[in-house]
């Protein structure tokens, strides 16, 4: 063969390396990922090797770590755009989009009784959800930007030992259900996610343990900002559940946090909840009571109401918090060994009905509190053991409402260290059921001590 035939050749052959692979054809020392180039939607399968580059298509099954070049659009497949179909493997898109399946049940990106795999720098549009795994451990999901799925962005069932850390994650005219979907999945992080605009929940976990929801945003959310449930609305909730330091906002229908179906052991700690219906709604509808719930220096800011104990619960411990312009702070029905101290409600102008309200409540301590522009301290009905010591208050024109539909109160030192000119206007007792006891009775008894200023 002539020198300048070998040329030929070997620039015709350059060249068909170059068309086929994009970039680092040939090159030793590419990286161990593979590098994808997205092709015809009805080509062939290709394996994915170290160290080569491939085709793939709608319904694609990876087998070992890639890294996107280009966009994939499966908006008219029937498949999902990816399947993670092994153990231990990547999908890197680099950036690129995934567009998913716009109609019927089929997800974006899917992986399946499958461990160790992982999603990210992924932006991935439609799909009925956007990530979709079951029965996967050592799952990841990080640095995605996730948009207008049908139902969730992210849904995990039966997932153990899990990170979802730095999605964005939205839907525009909150038409999909949930952001974060977490069902019977246990031993997990969600850090650091943005979520907006969703239907029911901007994140949600059904029957759900042993998981830390740290530093996220939540907004814009017609019903609840981050729930808790059993399954089906059957009972066995979430429980050793730690939520720190996210911030939860516009949830106009329930609240920023929703607790039911007996769910336990969840702390609420430094997150902030402003702007929603109410901050949160702890109700039980199953016959099995949340209880273990503890609420610790966390800000609640232009809620409706701040915390909503509706029925059904018991072990709440309420420390340390600010409530600021809450129209109804704290509510408790039907609930036992509820210890509320060290809380400040403050509002700008005189609009906070009462304080602390509660009905059918036993064992309830209110203490070292403070209240600026509360029109009433405490309404209470149906009570025993109550005692509202060491409180500071100002400006609250009227302080006590007791409805005595029951018993005489039993109250301990409910007005500790009382200025003596308030003493007159600060009981107003209501009896419910005229069963004889007036105001003198009542006031009776009560230890009061009052002191000059």
């Amino acid at each position: 063969m002539s020198e300048l035939k070998k040329q030929r050749l070997i620039l015709a052959l350059l060249a068909a390396c170059f068309t086929l692979f994009f970039v680092n054809c040939g090159d030793e020392d590419s990286s161990a990922n593979s590098t994808v180039a997205v092709g015809d939607p009805d080509a062939s399968d290709d394996d994915v090797d170290d160290d080569v580059e491939v085709f793939v298509h709608c319904g694609y099954l990876l087998q070992s770590d890639v890294l996107l070049s280009q966009d994939l659009d499966c908006s008219a497949s029937s498949e999902p755009a990816i399947v993670l179909n092994a153990s231990g493997i990547t999908l890197d898109c680099g950036g690129y989009t995934i567009i998913g399946p716009v109609v019927g049940e089929i997800p974006a990106v899917k992986a399946e009784g499958v461990s160790d795999v992982a999603v990210i720098n992924c932006v991935l549009v439609a799909g009925e959800n956007g990530v979709d795994f079951r029965n996967v451990s050592e799952a990841r999901v990080i640095n995605n930007d996730i948009s207008n799925p049908r139902r969730f962005g992210i849904m995990f069932d039966d997932v153990e030992e899990f990170e979802i850390d730095g999605n964005i994650v939205f839907s525009t005219g909150g038409v999909a259900l949930n952001g974060l979907e977490i069902g019977d999945s246990k031993s997990g992080l969600v850090t650091g996610n943005e979520i907006d605009g969703f239907l029911w929940s901007g994140i949600a976990a059904y029957i759900t343990s042993d998981v830390e929801i740290l530093g996220n945003t939540v907004s814009n959310v017609d019903d609840t900002g981050i729930g808790f449930f059993g399954s089906g609305y059957l009972s066995g909730g979430c429980f050793d559940i730690e939520v720190s330091g996210n911030d939860v906002s516009g949830a106009q229908n329930v609240g920023a946090v929703e607790i039911m179906h007996g769910s336990h052991h969840l702390s609420f700690i430094g997150n902030n909840f402003h702007d929603c219906r109410q901050a949160f709604y702890v109700y039980d509808d199953s016959g099995v009571e949340n209880h273990d719930i503890s609420i610790v220096g966390n800000e609640f800011l232009d809620n409706g109401a701040g915390i909503n104990v509706a029925s059904g619960a018991y072990n709440i411990e309420v420390l340390e918090n600010e409530f600021s312009n809450i129209a109804a702070p704290l509510t408790f029905r039907v609930v036992s060994d509820v210890t509320i101290t060290g809380n400040t409600i403050e509002n700008d102008v005189l609009e906070t009905e009462f304080a602390l309200r509660f009905s059918e409540v036993k064992n309830l301590k209110f203490n070292n509190n403070v209240l600026i522009n509360c029109e009433r301290y405490v309404e209470a009905s149906t009570y025993e053991e109550i005692d509202l010591r060491w409180n500071y208050w100002a400006g609250c024109p009227y302080l006590i409402w007791f409805h005595l539909d029951d018993d005489p109160l039993t109250v301990i030192n409910p007005l500790n260290s009382l200025p003596c000119s308030y003493v007159d206007q600060a009981i107003d007792i209501v009896d419910e059921d005229a069963d004889g006891y007036d105001d003198e009775d009542c006031v009776r008894e009560f230890p009061i001590e009052c002191v000059e200023p």
